[in-house]
């Protein structure tokens, strides 16, 4: 629970059932008028839109915050990683080909 990994998808989780909680609890009512539960919908696309476009960097600041606060440490996003399953070598080979 101490690694950026879990922070971030947990900082995630908040974002996206906060955007969701509302909707959720209005279709569990019994007297929910279906035109206003088509708004809400509406409203939770376009707001998960919002998110997938520009939400990223706001996301990912708060995160870097929060690791910083709680000494976890935060990795470096401008660094290449190895693509699992392919050796040092054959990536090397891939990019003398592109």
């Amino acid at each position: 629970m101490e690694s950026f990994d879990f922070v971030f998808i947990m900082h995630l989780m908040i974002e996206l059932l906060g955007m969701t909680d509302i909707l959720s609890r209005a279709l569990q009512r019994k007297d929910q008028d279906i035109v206003e539960a088509m708004h809400l919908i509406t409203d939770v696309k376009d707001s998960l839109q919002d998110l997938r476009e520009n939400g990223w960097e706001p996301l990912l600041k708060k995160v870097k915050t929060f690791c910083e606060k709680n000494e976890i440490e935060v990795p470096d996003m401008d660094e290449e990683i190895n693509i699992r399953g392919t050796s040092r070598r054959r990536k090397q080979k891939w990019q003398l080909l592109q």
